[in-house]
């Protein structure tokens, strides 16, 4: 599904013509999207867990009965999401990425309060946190489309003001779920997230609506975040 909305094979556009189509702010550079690739890519690990002869049964148990029903079920909700968004429904595809983000949410959950997850599940953390971080940025980015389609300016003054608001938001929420689930790996999008924003907007980028206020804004995003989860991380080692 990844190469067939990057090649628009069997749909109508691919996933970045249709963003094209709304301009607004809060996009990152076309760079910024090759996550995907690695986020499916690592995929695969939760996929064959179950044909892996060195995960020991219970490990495989415990994947049937807790996470593998939210697998399939993201699977289906991220097929029935490049539908709609390839086909122009963008009403629709915000519920359903906000659907996606939720089941990633619970999942992503439960493997932080299974016992020794970080150890014995690391083939499910890794994927599934990057993943869900991932979604977090998706599900603004697909609001901000949505606002545009509707009539909002993307583009302009209010434009920039509500970038800056939603890259907050996502470093924030990013930084709830970090403190929460206990991983560092769900802030790792947000921050590619800025540096897509930050070459998107740099004055030298040949984006047509580069805007200096949101090139400045991401800067500082970026500077805290790393401030913050630095001070997170030395924090929890104090601790130990």
């Amino acid at each position: 599904m990844n190469y067939l909305s990057a090649t628009a094979t069997g749909l109508p556009r691919t996933l970045a013509e249709v963003a094209a189509t709304y301009p607004n702010l809060v996009e990152p550079a076309s760079f910024t999207f090759s996550i995907w690739s690695v986020i499916y890519g690592l995929t695969i690990l939760p996929i064959v867990v179950e044909f892996i002869p060195l995960v020991d049964r219970e490990t495989r148990d415990v994947y049937k009965r807790k996470i593998r029903p939210f697998a399939w079920l993201w699977m289906v909700l991220n097929i029935a999401w490049v539908f709609a968004w390839t086909y122009n429904q963008i009403l629709l595809s915000m519920v359903l990425i906000f659907a996606y983000g939720f089941t990633l949410a619970l999942m992503t959950d439960k493997l932080s309060k299974i016992e020794q997850s970080k150890r014995k599940f690391w083939f499910l953390t890794l994927p599934m946190s990057i993943h869900f971080g991932w979604i977090i940025v998706a599900n603004f980015a697909n609001l901000t489309t949505m606002m545009v389609d509707f009539g909002f300016d993307g583009i302009g003054m209010m434009g920039a003001f509500w970038a800056v608001a939603a890259l907050t938001l996502v470093m924030l929420l990013g930084l709830f779920f970090y403190r929460s689930q206990g991983t560092m790996l769900v802030m790792l999008p947000a921050f590619w997230t800025l540096i897509g924003v930050i070459a998107q907007q740099a004055p030298t980028s040949s984006y047509p609506f580069a805007n200096t206020f949101v090139f400045v804004a991401s800067i500082v995003l970026f500077v805290l975040g790393i401030i913050v989860v630095t001070g997170i991380e030395l924090a929890r080692r104090q601790k130990k």
